[in-house]
């Protein structure tokens, strides 16, 4: 009989010559959940994909988590702990609720009460109805450019300044908001107004 091989070289790249036969060297080198592949006539192992681990021992099942950042979550969820779940359990106190809103908490006083949220609410009699007559205050147009735009914040914001947001209820009042805007040199959708009284 004529040998297959001799040496190595007389075989495939990914075989090797074992009893002058071209054979490859994988079967029973590799341990659990690993692959092997010859190259260069050696054998080669390596984890399988979603394991990890030292390949000459076997690779266990790695963990993936569900999420690195928020983005990867619902809207109503933050990543924490490389799990989407919601902020809110523990995060406000005494008279609050809590919603997600863009991957963050946000607390408010229940229906009822006043006060800050953070820190607790406290039971007082409805505030009157507002007029527009402007009998409760003069509307104040602030235009701040250090905080973030949403509503959750401007409202948060306005709030822990003794202001509240108000509705625009007039062109003139809108021509007010608009010029204290141009003053700023910031876009018109870039903004929420605040009034105080």
């Amino acid at each position: 009989d004529i040998p297959e091989c001799i040496t190595n070289e007389e075989c495939p790249q990914n075989m090797s010559c074992i009893n002058q036969t071209c054979q490859s060297l994988c079967p029973g080198i590799c341990m659990g959940n690993t692959s092997c592949v010859v190259e260069n006539h050696l054998p080669h192992c390596a984890c399988k994909p979603g394991y990890y681990g030292d390949p000459s021992q076997g690779c266990s099942e790695q963990d993936i988590p569900e999420c690195i950042r928020n983005e990867e979550c619902p809207q109503n969820m933050s990543c924490f702990n490389q799990t989407c779940q919601s902020l809110c359990p523990g995060m406000c106190i005494g008279n609050t609720s809590c919603e997600m809103h863009h991957h963050t908490p946000y607390c408010s006083c229940m229906p009822g009460y006043y006060g800050n949220p953070f820190t607790g609410c406290q039971e007082h009699a409805p505030p009157p109805k507002c007029s527009s007559a402007g009998s409760f205050g003069k509307k104040v147009y602030t235009v701040k450019t250090d905080v973030k735009v949403n509503f959750y914040d401007a409202l948060v914001y306005c709030l822990s300044h003794g202001g509240r947001l108000a509705t625009v209820e007039s062109k003139e009042e809108n021509d007010l908001i608009k010029e204290e805007i141009r003053k700023t040199n910031i876009r018109d959708d870039d903004f929420w107004t605040a009034g105080t009284r």
